[in-house]
């Protein structure tokens, strides 16, 4: 099961309504298989308790697209901010639950990015707009994506092999590490294929 494809699961009137939470506790009643449960919002935290008793069948993941604030406010300016969903991570993970770091859609970072990564999470998964957007880039494109890059004075990212570079990154800074990197799709099954290091 994703939870949630298409809206995170952690609004901000998640705080209010509880409905993620509720629905978690119905789901604790017959466990689904595997739940994936993708979001922005270090609120999910506030269910540390439920996904403990979910066990191995419940993985949170965290999109972190980039590591750069100002990467950040120009693409996804209401989204919490890096540091924030980092911190959250970490502790979730600290306290044995299943995490991955979801780079998705890879946006401009540092090279530093695959070591703050390594600190917060045991899996990392990579997607971009040309992969991950189910029209090989053209809904993005539509989007005036491009733009943005174009004003950040960051261009040469927005390209289809630049996930490449990153990947690469990763791979170096991850070795021998334990950590697995999953790309686009198959990092968001339950047995995505991973390379193991």
């Amino acid at each position: 099961m994703f939870m949630s494809s298409s809206t995170d699961p952690y609004q901000p009137i998640e705080t209010k309504t509880r409905l993620t939470r509720s629905l978690l506790e119905v789901m604790l009643e017959e466990k689904p298989e595997f739940i994936h449960l993708q979001t922005r919002s270090p609120l999910v935290k506030r269910d540390l308790d439920l996904f403990k008793k979910f066990g191995d069948r419940i993985r949170i993941s965290m999109t972190i697209e980039t590591d750069k604030e100002e990467v950040r406010k120009a693409f996804s300016p209401t989204a919490p901010p890096i540091s924030a969903r980092m911190s959250a991570l970490k502790e979730l993970t600290e306290e044995g639950i299943m995490t991955q770091a979801t780079i998705a859609p890879l946006l401009p970072c540092s090279r530093e990015f695959p070591e703050k990564l390594k600190r917060v999470a045991k899996r990392v998964t990579i997607d971009d707009f040309w992969m991950g957007d189910g029209s090989g880039g053209r809904r993005t494109a539509k989007l005036g994506v491009e733009a943005i890059y174009k004003e950040l004075g960051l261009e040469k990212w927005y390209n289809p092999t630049a996930y490449k570079v990153v990947l690469k990154m990763l791979n170096e800074e991850f070795q021998d590490t334990g950590i697995k990197i999953g790309v686009s799709k198959s990092g968001f099954s339950p047995d995505g294929e991973y390379n193991t290091w």
